[in-house]
């Protein structure tokens, strides 16, 4: 009997050992598996972010992978621009160029199970095992506008209408006055704000927009109130076929019913146009550096003087104006204005409130300037 219980328990201890070692190896096993499982730099598995999933991913993967995702989404979706019913643009999301930025989402997701001891990081990976981490974080969303701005600004060139004033003329001694015409415009700040809601939810869908109307400034009330004589002036030259006289009934014409609204400034060589024949002007003696020479368009410097005079009578506001350098026959000293293509000019500005419009006309000797307005001097 003694002999069998030495034999079993020199059988038991090695089995005993070795069970233990088996037990020690596969704790240490099942420990290393732990650490495995625990110590990587990807991001656990069962986690989603907005239903994708990111599980196993290192950080720029997942970035790539939710931005790759959205900008798919995106890229289908168009923004119509729609006017009086009429499509007038149309945008994808590719023109806006949008992009995400996940780097707060990745965060969250990378940093669940990342604080605490090994173990019980281990029990939180285990727990999403059968009931899965969805991280619901809307993304940083930014885009580029500037497609869109640009297209705008084309638009608002295409459909502008310019609104006119009512305008005045003088024929066979009546006034006659035009209507004014509305224009219109594209607010395109109120587009833009319109299609950045859109952007803004990013939703695909039609933009309506509508032209405002755009008033004139002047209508024909208040011309009617313009018909005053404020100034007016006369000169004489003498009646005959020649260059003078062509050139002063040249540039009166080129004046005459010339309207200006209130602020503007009118230039006597833009008005009379350059001096050349295919204008209408003639070879004729002129005033240079004291002398008397030849020059295309002598003589319309009496129109220009004339004018001058009748707008000291209107008392307009005179910005430039220059004497000749000697004395002219058709009015006295300092009283007289010369011109020089590109240097030397008359020029005033409306300084009242209304609208004035110069008659201008040469005939039977006399150069004659009126400037109508509405008069608010004392009588007299």
């Amino acid at each position: 009997m003694k002999k069998n219980n030495s034999y079993l328990k020199y059988f038991l201890i090695p089995l005993s050992i070795i069970l233990i070692t088996v037990v020690i190896v596969g704790f240490s096993l099942n420990e290393q598996n732990i650490k495995n499982r625990v110590h990587t730099d990807t991001i656990y598995e069962n986690i989603y972010i907005n239903n994708v999933y990111v599980g196993g991913l290192y950080k720029h993967e997942a970035a790539d992978n939710l931005s790759k995702q959205y900008r798919d989404e995106l890229v289908s979706k168009n923004i119509r621009i729609i006017i009086d019913k009429e499509v007038m643009a149309s945008f994808s999301y590719t023109d806006v160029n949008p992009e995400f930025d996940f780097s707060d989402n990745i965060d969250t997701a990378y940093s669940y199970a990342r604080e605490g001891s090994i173990r019980e990081r281990y029990k939180q990976i285990k727990l999403i095992e059968q009931d899965k981490l969805y991280i619901e974080e809307d993304p940083k969303y930014k885009y580029d506008i500037t497609a869109i701005h640009d297209k705008l600004l084309e638009l608002e060139q295409l459909l502008y209408i310019k609104p006119e004033n009512a305008a005045m003329s003088i024929q066979d001694g009546r006034f006659i006055i035009t209507e004014a015409t509305l224009g219109r415009q594209l607010n395109v700040e109120k587009a833009l704000e319109n299609i950045v809601l859109l952007l803004d939810s990013r939703e695909g869908g039609d933009v309506e927009l509508s032209t405002e109307e755009l008033e004139p400034k002047f209508t024909k009330e208040d011309l009617e109130n313009s018909k005053d004589l404020i100034g007016s002036f006369v000169t004489k030259y003498a009646e005959g076929q020649n260059g003078r006289n062509t050139n002063i009934k040249t540039a009166s014409f080129n004046i005459n019913n010339r309207m200006i609204y209130p602020g503007e400034e009118f230039s006597t060589n833009e008005a009379f146009g350059p001096n050349t024949y295919e204008n209408g002007y003639a070879m004729a003696g002129v005033i240079v550096a004291g002398e008397i020479v030849d020059g295309i368009g002598g003589g319309v410097c009496q129109v220009s003087s004339t004018l001058y005079n009748a707008l000291l009578y209107a008392e307009l506001d005179i910005t430039e104006r220059r004497n000749h350098s000697l004395k002219v026959g058709y009015i006295d000293y300092g009283l007289d204005a010369t011109l020089a293509e590109g240097y030397i000019d008359l020029k005033f500005v409306n300084n009242t409130d209304y609208p004035v419009l110069i008659e201008s006309y040469a005939q039977n000797g006399e150069v004659r300037v009126n400037i109508y307005g509405q008069e608010t001097r004392p009588n007299n």
